[in-house]
C-alpha cells in the first residue's frame, strides 16, 4: 500500500473514532512543522506546513485544511483533504468561517496531561486558537483529542502491521550479522559500529535518536540506564551482552532487545549463575504474554510478569512492561502494560484493544551485568500471539581458537 493510501486510511479511520466518541470534529492546528511537528500528523500526511495551517476532519468524513495559498498546492496534491481552503496573510480569515458552517458541539484538540503522542498542539497555538474563537460558540466546545489520537495510534491497519513486520525482519537481519561478527575485544562503541554498518547496507534508519540505537549493556561495567555505547567498555569472556536495537523503514519501527554470552576458554556452556537470570527474565515475559488478552487493564499484565520474578526473589523492575509500537518505537495508546504509577497516568487502568501491538520488556540488574529482553507481541480476539519471535536460548560466542 502506498503511503498516501495508508495516510487516507487512517483519516478515515479518524472520523469512524469521533462517531465512537461522540465527537463532532477534531481540530489540528500547526506551524513551522519542520521544525516543530505534532508527533501525530506522522500518521496522517507526509508533507510539511510553513505557515499556520489548521485540519479539521468531522465525525461525517469531510476532511476540511486551510492554509496560506503558498502551502495549498502541496494540500491539493497530496488528495487527501475533500476541500482546501486558502487564505493570503493568517488562518483567522477562513478558519472561523469553517467551524461556524460545520457547527461542530464538541471540537477535540491535541493536547494531553499523561500522554506526549497527543500533546502536540504548543501553548502559544493555543492561545491564538483561544483569541480567534473567543465569542463563538466554538469557545465552550473544546475538548482533548487524547481518546482519539491514542486508539488512532494503537489500532493497526493491516497495512501498519505489514511494515512493522518488515521492520521486525530488517532487524533480525541486523541482529544476525552482529552475532556472526561478535567476539571479546570490542568495545561497545566498535560493536555498535556493527550496527551501523549492517543498516546503512540495507538502507534503514534507527528507530530511536542514532546516537543510542543500539543502546549496548556489555558486562558488569558498562554505563546504566540510557547513556548509549562508551568507548571504554570492552566486552571479555564470561560477559553477558545485551542490546536494545529497533530499525525505522516506511515510517514504522521496530523495538526488540536481545542477549549473548561469551564463552570462557573450555566452557562449552554458561554457567548456573548466567542461566538462571536470564531463563527468570524469559519466564516472567512468558508469564505476562500467558496474561494478554484484550478487554482486561494492562496493569493485569504487568503485575503477572512482575510477580513471576519477585517470587523468585529478584527486585521488580522500575519501569512499565510494555508500550505501543508503530510510527514511533514508544508510540502512544490509551492502554499499554503498566504498573498503576502515577507516572503512566491512565494508561494502565484502560482495557487493552484487539490489535494492539506491543512490546514485553524486562530485565535483572546484577554483579553480572543487566539481563534483559524485549519482545513485541499482538493482541488477538482470543489473546495474543507473538509479532516475532521471541529469543528462549542465550546466543551464545564461543572464543577464538588461536593456532
Amino acid at each position: 500500500m502506498s503511503d498516501n493510501m495508508l495516510h487516507l486510511g487512517k483519516l478515515e479511520q479518524a472520523s469512524g473514532i469521533l462517531r465512537e466518541l461522540g465527537i463532532d470534529a477534531w481540530l489540528i492546528y500547526v506551524r513551522e512543522t519542520a521544525l516543530n511537528p505534532d508527533p501525530v500528523t506522522a500518521l496522517l500526511w507526509d508533507f510539511a506546513v510553513i505557515w499556520p495551517a489548521a485540519f479539521v476532519i468531522t465525525a461525517d468524513g469531510q476532511r476540511i485544511a486551510t492554509a496560506v495559498v503558498h502551502d495549498v498546492p502541496t494540500l491539493e496534491r497530496s488528495g487527501l483533504f475533500t476541500q482546501v481552503v486558502p487564505f493570503t496573510k493568517v488562518v483567522e480569515e477562513t478558519l472561523p468561517a469553517i467551524l461556524e458552517t460545520l457547527a461542530p458541539k464538541s471540537i477535540a484538540l491535541n493536547y494531553s496531561s499523561d500522554n506526549v503522542a497527543a500533546d502536540g498542539l504548543s501553548h502559544g497555538l493555543f492561545l491564538r486558537l483561544e483569541a480567534m474563537l473567543a465569542g463563538t460558540p466554538c469557545a465552550t466546545c473544546l475538548v482533548s483529542a487524547e481518546g482519539l489520537i491514542g486508539r488512532l495510534r494503537q489500532r493497526k491497519l493491516p497495512a501498519e502491521l505489514d511494515r512493522c513486520r518488515e521492520a521486525c525482519r530488517l532487524a533480525q537481519d541486523v541482529f544476525d550479522y552482529f552475532g556472526a561478527r561478535l567476539r571479546a575485544g570490542l568495545s561497545e562503541t566498535e560493536m555498535a559500529g556493527v550496527f551501523r554498518e549492517r543498516m546503512a547496507e540495507l538502507g534503514v534508519g534507527p528507530s530511536w535518536e542514532a546516537a543510542m540505537c543500539p543502546n549496548m549493556n556489555a558486562g558488569p561495567h558498562t554505563g546504566r540506564g540510557h547513556v548509549g555505547p562508551l568507548p571504554d567498555v570492552i566486552i571479555q569472556p564470561g560477559d553477558i551482552l545485551n542490546v536494545d536495537f529497533g530499525v525505522k523503514l516506511n515510517g514504522y519501527s521496530s523495538d526488540q532487545q536481545r542477549m549473548w554470552y561469551l564463552l570462557r576458554p573450555g566452557e562449552t556452556a554458561p554457567p548456573a549463575d548466567v542461566m538462571e537470570p536470564f531463563e527468570a527474565v524469559v519466564g516472567a515475559i512468558q508469564a505476562g504474554f500467558n496474561a494478554l488478552r484484550p478487554g482486561i487493564p494492562g496493569k493485569e499484565v504487568d503485575a503477572a510478569a512482575r510477580r513471576y520474578l519477585t517470587e523468585r526473589g529478584y527486585p521488580e523492575y522500575l519501569h512499565a512492561l510494555g508500550h505501543n509500537v508503530g510510527t514511533y518505537a514508544h508510540d502512544g495508546g490509551i492502554a499499554m502494560l503498566a504498573p498503576p504509577w502515577p507516572s503512566y497516568g491512565q494508561q494502565a487502568h484502560t482495557p487493552l484493544e484487539e490489535g494492539q501491538l506491543l512490546t514485553l520488556e524486562l530485565g535483572i540488574t546484577c554483579e553480572l551485568g543487566y539481563f534483559g529482553l524485549e519482545e513485541e507481541a499482538l493482541i488477538t480476539a482470543q489473546g495474543a500471539e507473538w509479532f516475532w519471535p521471541p529469543q528462549r536460548e542465550l546466543m551464545l560466542v564461543r572464543p577464538v581458537e588461536r593456532g
